[in-house]
């Protein structure tokens, strides 16, 4: 999958359960400081990311996904690229 599609379909997790683009997250860096940041919409971002990229999550990355930074890295380390 391409850079760019990849970056379109995390913009669009984003947007939809944070009211945030990507570039936005990308500034903000631990989504906890997003406001809509909540146990569900937190559940709705890993549903969404394994659906869209068809990879596994398991409760010991829950943690490292929770920033910008390490969200880039699982995603990295599971051969999706998004810059």
């Amino acid at each position: 999958m391409k850079i760019n599609e990849n970056k379109k379909k995390i913009n669009q997790l984003f947007l939809f359960l944070f009211d945030k683009s990507l570039e936005e997250m990308k500034e903000i860096e631990d989504f906890k400081r997003v406001e809509k940041w909540d146990s569900l919409n937190f559940a709705g971002l890993i549903v969404g990311l394994q659906k869209e990229f068809k990879v596994k999550i398991g409760e010991g990355e829950f943690k490292e996904i929770q920033t910008f930074s390490g969200l880039k890295n699982f995603l990295n380390t599971n051969g999706i690229k998004i810059n």
